[in-house]
């Protein structure tokens, strides 16, 4: 069992540069991922999807990349001579129009021109060397990151087994008053039907009282019993032998259990029964706040 939320980090250094990837789970219904990479690698991002989406089935992750350059890549001054071309010939052009324009083209002028002179950056030969190292440290913060999941994973796991041990003891003291409270019921029915059709013939009282039983059946919560222990059975296999991701399943589970225990308070009239159901609803509040952080 894996908790959805989590963090991981992974710093690599090499002679040329130096990556430092960290890695945020927080609980999400679906997978959603959120890389933030240096522009100049944006190109691994389908890469580093996939990566993440192959460890990772639910929650949603924030990926923050950082990579201090160094060597990786190195910055050149490009000219525009086309351009430098055009600045030549229009101080020409001006300086034959008119005597009174004098002087020359300062190259200390033309060189502030952004327009003129660019700033532009070379990626070195081994930058795809580097974009293998950014793809193992992404694999190495993702696996720190299912370390933690997984640590937290097994004290969800503490947590929910503890509840669900708790939910046992109080269905088999049910079990225990359930009989007992079903055959209080139909004698009680039955005893009140006799005293207010004392007055009416065998035949009559016998087929009311055949229905006043079948009430009383109605009222059993013996197969809610059965069914809501089957759910309690089928979540403890699943948080044992399945693998991630089980979030889903344990929610529907949930979900089940909760349906069961409701119809077993709509059937049952005693204070002390209800007063148990009542208790099994808060433990199965309390699984249900503990799945959602089950990835």
């Amino acid at each position: 069992m894996r908790s959805m939320t989590g963090y991981g980090r992974c710093n690599f250094k090499q002679n040329h540069f130096s990556i430092n990837v960290e890695a945020k789970a927080v609980n999400h219904r679906f997978f959603e991922c959120n890389p933030r990479i240096p522009q100049m690698f944006l190109s691994l991002e389908e890469d580093i999807q996939s990566c993440l989406h192959s460890k990772v089935k639910r929650g949603k992750i924030d990926l923050f990349i950082h990579i201090e350059k160094g060597e990786l890549v190195k910055q050149r001054l490009v000219i525009d001579y086309d351009l430098l071309s055009e600045y030549t010939r229009i101080a020409e052009e001006l300086k034959s129009t008119s005597q009174e324009i004098d002087g020359v083209l300062d190259i200390n002028t033309l060189i502030l021109q952004d327009q003129l002179v660019k700033r532009v950056e070379v990626e070195r030969e081994d930058l795809e060397e580097a974009k293998k190292m950014i793809v193992s440290a992404v694999e190495a913060c993702v696996d720190s990151l299912i370390e933690m999941k997984s640590r937290e994973g097994k004290q969800l796991k503490l947590d929910l087994f503890n509840q669900l041990n708790q939910m046992k003891k109080i269905i088999l003291e049910i079990e225990t008053k359930a009989p007992e409270l079903n055959r209080l019921l139909q004698q009680k029915m039955q005893d009140r039907i006799a005293q207010s059709l004392a007055d009416l013939n065998e035949s009559i009282m016998d087929r009311i009282i055949t229905e006043a039983c079948i009430y009383a059946e109605k009222a059993d919560i013996n197969e809610e019993l059965v069914r809501l222990q089957s759910h309690i059975a089928h979540f403890t296999d699943i948080c044992d032998q399945e693998d991630y991701p089980i979030g889903r399943k344990l929610d529907f589970l949930v979900q089940e259990m909760n349906r069961e225990v409701n119809t077993i308070g709509s059937k049952i009239n005693d204070a002390t029964i209800r007063q148990l159901v009542v208790s099994l609803k808060s433990y199965i509040e309390k699984i249900k706040e503990q799945v959602q952080n089950v990835e």
